[in-house]
């Protein structure tokens, strides 16, 4: 089965401890969604949107480990597009993620070969943003996370 991570099940090394058999495939576009926070990440439909993240393939032991992971069914539930099974969160936790959350994300989003992951993930939370320049990065440090909390922080309260 294809699973598309979007939130902290994109770090490799998290994923190796709780689904051992995955394999990752590699990058993967989700259209017609919006990637959200309310606490932790998800995902919300939003038509002309698209999240960036990466695509798993998955046995029905490591569905059944994700499952528990993500408290489904209940918290989490499951969508699929395409054939891709993905998790949407049903409950709502408000407030904005931890750094230590963020910096997972950021990480596990650079694993899937995303060149500059913090801009994707301004970008996949539907926030507008000047194109990228060649030489233009936002570099993974303390100030930049922050900052990327801070964005999070106001989308949630619009």
């Amino acid at each position: 089965m294809k699973y598309f991570a979007y939130g902290l099940n994109l770090s490799h090394p998290s994923m190796k401890v709780r689904c051992p058999k995955a394999k990752p495939l590699g990058r993967y576009t989700l259209k017609d969604w919006e990637l959200q926070f309310d606490g932790v990440a998800t995902v919300i439909k939003s038509p002309g949107s698209c999240v960036k993240g990466g695509l798993w393939e998955i046995t029905a032991e490591c569905e059944a480990s994700l499952d528990s992971l993500e408290g489904y069914p209940g918290w989490y539930d499951k969508a699929y597009a395409d054939g891709v099974m993905f998790y949407t969160l049903t409950t709502d936790t408000r407030g904005a993620p931890h750094l230590e959350y963020l910096t997972k994300l950021v990480l596990g989003t650079q694993e899937f070969g995303y060149a500059d992951p913090i801009r994707t993930i301004i970008e996949n939370c539907g926030f507008d943003i000047p194109p990228r320049r060649e030489d233009e990065t936002f570099f993974i440090n303390t100030k930049n996370l922050m900052l990327l909390q801070t964005l999070l922080d106001v989308q949630m309260k619009k």
